[in-house]
């Protein structure tokens, strides 16, 4: 079992942050009725006009819907973009839709689950859904009442760098980052750096599994000294953070300012 030391001075910045906690069920991503209706094989019966939140994917994750209808709600809550929507659910499928159902049940455990996806896209069976957007599959599937009970968590872009802020040593989620600089308002000498990450295909099942692992880690520490414990989704919540200026979200920024810093460095 991986021992997971976590950066001081990161770790409180995460606390402060806890201590504003952001809403886990705002609204968000695509219109689910008319993103829905988009996906090939899907009926958008029954549902919401608008965005929707995170406690509205759970009724349908825990209802009697078909497999393909419930992954198109959670892509839909994920903002999936409409022309990776139109490749995933127009292509022949080659499995993931399986794959998503077992998710439902003890059969498959996050990391084979993450394995199998994984393959799929290295064969180019899985056209328009990467890591950050199977990993919401697992993350929701496995909140139903017969998953497995080692539950997995979304590896987008802002809790992988989340993670690889917190845990000490080498970085646990491989992630592909770019820096561009800008020419900032009407001036002609002065330029904003800004930063961006894509979470990387190279990263395997025990990538995944180490990166549940230690948000685990994290979840046992934080709630250690906490009345009211923190839940899997209010901690996924938590590391992802927000960019909303409403939200006063204080862990984002600071999660850019050190990917910024570290760009900086590499550039040197």
């Amino acid at each position: 079992m991986v021992e997971f030391i976590f950066n001081d001075t990161h770790f409180k910045k995460f606390e402060e942050a806890l201590a504003t906690p952001l809403d886990r069920d705002i609204p968000g991503g695509k219109k689910v009725e008319g993103f829905v209706k988009g996906c090939t094989g899907v009926s958008a019966k029954g549902m919401e006009k608008g965005t929707i939140g995170h406690d509205y994917v759970l009724k349908w994750v825990n209802s009697d819907s078909d497999i393909r209808t419930k992954c198109a709600i959670i892509l839909a809550w994920g903002g999936m973009r409409n022309p990776d929507r139109d490749l995933l659910f127009g292509q022949e499928d080659q499995g993931w839709v399986g794959v998503a159902k077992k998710l439902q049940t003890i059969e498959i455990t996050r990391k084979a689950a993450f394995e199998e996806f994984t393959e799929r896209r290295r064969k180019n069976n899985l056209k328009g859904m990467g890591c950050a957007y199977f990993t919401k599959l697992i993350y929701f599937l496995q909140f139903h009442k017969n998953a497995h009970s080692a539950k997995g968590y979304i590896m987008d872009q802002w809790v992988a760098e989340a993670v690889n802020l917190l845990v000490e040593g080498p970085d646990i989620v491989k992630l592909d980052t770019s820096l561009t600089l800008k020419w900032k308002g009407r001036s002609e000498v002065r330029q904003s750096a800004e930063t961006s990450s894509l979470v990387s295909d190279k990263n395997t099942g025990q990538d995944y599994e180490n990166f549940c692992a230690a948000i685990e880690a994290l979840r046992n520490k934080i709630n250690e000294e906490r009345v009211v414990k923190l839940t899997r989704a209010q901690l996924d919540r938590a590391l992802g953070g927000s960019s909303r200026a409403e939200d006063n979200d204080k862990w984002r920024p600071h999660v850019k300012k050190q990917r910024l810093e570290k760009m900086e460095l590499f550039g040197n």
